[in-house]
Order: structure tokens, then sequence, then C-alpha cells
């Protein structure tokens, strides 16, 4: 006799195949070697197209709306038209034609000052937000060495927003607008964010409910996790205590001592924590 066997989970949802042609409005677009891109504007995912002789074609997920625009020098120059560039992926294959208009974009750049000497920036993202999300995609900031620089669309207002950067933020709001091509320097100044004591004792359950009592080994580490940005905090422990410093925010707090493994939450809201 045979078998059969059953799956279940979720419903595959098929790519849509897009494609189109793309035709150039101004008579001054002589590339022939480009790649172009689709922005999700729901949830920024982004996906480059295959391009010869100016037609493209690219798998998408359905049911969002995808922007389109250039990748690379090209993007300094050239835009697709208001009227084409959007596009509501549905269905398995669909066709979309591009047309390529002028634009006139600069470069904004800056120092990125007020950060302590040795603190990590690896997660630091710098985006430029434009008044209008409709017409224009946010974009995010190239950083090397404590300079930024991000190519921006001129006659839009753009927002710097930061994220990475766990124990500060920008000093004040950045707006950025433009009406040529000359480059605009702006220098984005950071500022700690303030920090609180956290302090306290390490105690064990007894045999009785709701009793404790002093833990009778010193852990060997404790750490504090933000359950928000999951960004991890050294704590000290010492002599049957801990301390550490840390922003508002709600915690993990994970402890390891020999024989013990638990850990707890805390909460800072503006002031010291003993507990």
């Amino acid at each position: 006799s045979g078998s059969k066997m059953l799956c279940y989970g979720a419903e595959f949802v098929p790519y849509t195949n897009l494609s189109g042609t793309i035709t150039d409005t101004t008579s001054k677009f002589t590339a022939t070697d480009y790649v172009i891109k689709f922005v999700n504007k729901t949830t920024g995912a982004v996906k480059t197209a295959d391009v010869t002789n100016n037609s493209y074609n690219v798998s998408l997920k359905p049911g969002y709306q995808y922007s389109a625009s250039f990748v690379g020098d090209y993007a300094k120059d050239f835009a697709f038209t208001n009227d084409t560039r959007l596009i509501d992926v549905t269905g398995t294959e669909q066709t979309a034609n591009l047309s390529i208009e002028k634009s006139i974009s600069y470069t904004v750049t800056g120092a990125l000052t007020g950060f302590a000497d040795g603190y990590d920036l690896s997660d630091l993202k710098l985006t430029f937000v434009p008044e209008d999300t409709t017409s224009f995609e946010s974009v995010l900031a190239d950083i090397t060495d404590k300079t930024y620089t991000a190519q921006l669309c001129a006659n839009e207002n753009y927002t710097l927003t930061m994220t990475g950067a766990y124990d500060y933020k920008l000093a004040q709001d950045i707006v950025v607008v433009n009406d040529n091509q000359a480059t605009v320097t702006k220098d984005a100044v950071f500022t700690t964010l303030p920090v609180y004591s956290v302090s306290g004792g390490f105690l064990s359950l007894t045999q009785t409910r709701g009793q404790y009592e002093t833990l009778g080994v010193t852990p060997t580490a404790i750490s504090f996790k933000n359950i928000d940005d999951n960004y991890v905090y050294a704590g000290v422990a010492a002599d049957g205590k801990y301390n550490v410093s840390l922003r508002d925010g709600s915690y993990l707090a994970s402890i390891t001592a020999d024989g013990y493994s638990t850990s707890t939450h805390v909460v800072v809201n503006g002031g010291d924590v003993t507990r």
C-alpha cells in the first residue's frame, strides 16, 4: 500500500514577473550598460533588474507598490517620470514601461562629531527622509571615517534620521534643501543620551514560597539587553553587588554564576534604579 505525505504551512505566493521597455524622453541618455532598482514602498526591500537593449525584467513580490530608479552615477542626472516610476505589482505577469527624464541632484556631505573616541559605529545608519515620500525616495548615506555623503534630488526637503548609535541622538534637527547641483555641507553633531545608575544585589529563592535569601556565590557575568534595539550593556559584579549605567528603556538582565543562570527584567525611566 502507498503512503501520503500531508504538508501544512503558509500558502506559497508566486512572484510577479515584471517587464517593460525604457524610453528616453530627454535625448541625452546615451548609456547602454546600466542598472535600475525597484524599492518596495512598504517594506523597503530593494531588487535590481536585468536591463538589456533598454528593456528590463525583474521578479517582485505581488501586493505592493514599487518605485523604480537608477543605480549609481546615472541617478545623479536622470530619473524615471512620476507617471511611470510608481508601479502597483499584482498577478504573475505584468508589463510596466518606464520613461526617463532629466533630473537635478546634488551631493550633501559633512562630518560626524560628538562621538566618544573608540565608540562602536558599525551599526550607524544615516537616512535622509523626503517630505514628499510619494514622489521621492529615502536616501541612505555612505559613511567613511566619521564623514557622510549622500546624493539628493533638488527642490525637495530632506530630514536626516539616525539609527544604530544607541547611546546618542542628533543634537538638533537637520533639514537639507537645494535647488541646484552645488554641493551642500552639513555637519551632523551628536550628543549623548542621559544614563542612569542601575545597581543592587543578588537574591535566590528559598524553600518558602515568596521568601528570598542572599545568593551565596558571586555572579561571574551580568549583562543587560535593550528589548527595543537588542543593544547589550555589560554590568560590573563584585562582592555580591552589581552596577551598570543604562539609558531609558526596558532591559533583559542575564546573570551567570557557578551553578546559577537566570534572567529578569529591568525598566529605566528617567532615574536611577535599585533592585
